[in-house]
């Protein structure tokens, strides 16, 4: 007894393109991510953002010997990553309040680098949540440009 598996249909099938090729607009303007009373506007972290990669290339350079021998300190590489998740990747947040103002300690709190850098480190679990979904690919997917109104 042979068994025959049916072949796919061709229009359902989807190529690699599908999975994997990402939107260069929504790495550069990025996507909204949604806390609930803030969202919080991210660019990709990835090679194909330029922004990302000469701030990331700026912070390192400093510490390259540092790097190649393992002996940078953690909490120094930390925070430079930080920084530059604040200046490379997030790109402003809003709330009910205003663009680019979320509320934070009780008050408005308006958008700038230093305030993300601020933020970061009173909340690291915040920073954590964005780093990781900037690197999430799935995010930034083409054909998803839409998805992302900012609404």
């Amino acid at each position: 007894m042979t068994s025959t598996t049916p072949k796919p249909d061709a229009k359902a099938m989807r190529g690699p393109e599908a999975l994997f090729k990402t939107s260069t607009k929504l790495e550069q303007e990025g996507i909204w991510l949604d806390y609930g009373d803030f969202r919080i506007k991210i660019s990709r972290a990835s090679s194909s953002n330029k922004r990302y990669r000469k701030r990331l290339e700026d912070k390192m350079k400093p510490h390259r010997r540092a790097i190649a021998n393992e002996t940078m300190n953690n909490d120094l590489a930390e925070r430079l990553t930080r920084e530059v998740w604040a200046e490379g990747i997030v790109l402003g947040w809003d709330s009910p309040l205003g663009d680019n103002v979320m509320p934070y300690k009780g008050a408005p709190f308006p958008f700038s680098v230093d305030s993300c850098k601020e933020l970061f480190e009173a909340l690291p679990d915040l920073y954590l949540d964005v780093r990781e979904q900037s690197q999430r690919m799935a995010l930034f997917l083409e054909g998803d440009e839409d998805l992302d109104t900012g609404n």
